[in-house]
């Protein structure tokens, strides 16, 4: 998995959708373009889908490791690069929310996983 920058919301109005999730992606003749998302440890935020999640950053995905395998990358460039490690963000629906998530050693804890009914949106400290 790639993740890319995006230079501003006119460029990400440029993306189309060409895969069965629905993820927006860059045109094809801008990718040898972009930078990588995490280069230099810029990255401050990831947001992470996920099928459910629990209020303590537990986050259940679809079982292939792509973001958890992401989010050790760019946390490896940030350390590297002596910057903080990226905020992780879920998004999600309160009906996808339980009491406890089963994990993996690999498995990365989320910062804070907010929802529509969340009154609350303060990202704590890291």
């Amino acid at each position: 998995m790639k993740m890319l920058s995006v230079a501003s919301l006119e460029d990400l109005n440029t993306f189309e959708c060409h895969n069965n999730w629905g993820i927006l992606e860059p045109p094809a003749d801008s990718i040898k373009h972009r930078t990588e998302a995490a280069e230099g440890g810029k990255l401050d935020l990831i947001l992470v889908p996920g099928l459910a999640f629990s209020r303590s950053g537990q986050r259940l995905g679809k079982g292939k490791g792509y973001y958890d395998r992401y989010i050790a990358h760019a946390e490896r460039i940030a350390e590297q690069h002596n910057r903080p490690r990226p905020h992780l963000v879920g998004l999600g629906f309160t009906e996808q929310l339980e009491e406890d998530i089963p994990t993996l050693p690999h498995d990365r804890t989320l910062d804070l996983v907010l929802t529509p009914d969340d009154d609350d949106h303060e990202v704590p400290d890291s």
